[in-house]
């Protein structure tokens, strides 16, 4: 026997189910005037990157914090922490490359003329 249509079918069911009793709360509120979230199932993002979950009744809220630790800048690189992770990055202009001294209109160096 193949469970995986009734399998299917469960999942459907169950999301139309929790997606009904969030509508009926809902209205149930907008009849009664109150200015209040449903406490079967809701989602709601706040500012400062948190994240709250309500189920059933239960808050679940959920921050992303980002600890950044060691700043290290030599030799043409720069490493840094961030969460226990090292990152590190090569500098985009080698150390070892000189600029081009600048050309008058008559071709000589500006080092020429002192």
């Amino acid at each position: 026997m193949i469970y995986k249509d009734l399998i299917t079918l469960v999942i459907i069911f169950i999301l139309l189910l929790t997606i009904g009793v969030r509508v009926a709360e809902k209205g149930l509120y907008n009849t009664m005037g109150l200015d209040l979230r449903p406490q079967s199932f809701d989602f709601d993002f706040q500012e400062d990157r948190v994240y709250s979950f309500t189920v059933l009744g239960s808050n679940i809220k959920l921050q992303k914090y980002y600890k950044i630790g060691n700043m290290v800048a030599c030799r043409g690189q720069i490493s840094f922490m961030i969460n226990g992770k090292t990152f590190t990055i090569n500098s985009m202009i080698p150390t070892g490359v000189m600029l081009q001294e600048r050309l008058n209109l008559d071709k000589k160096t500006a080092n020429m003329y002192n």
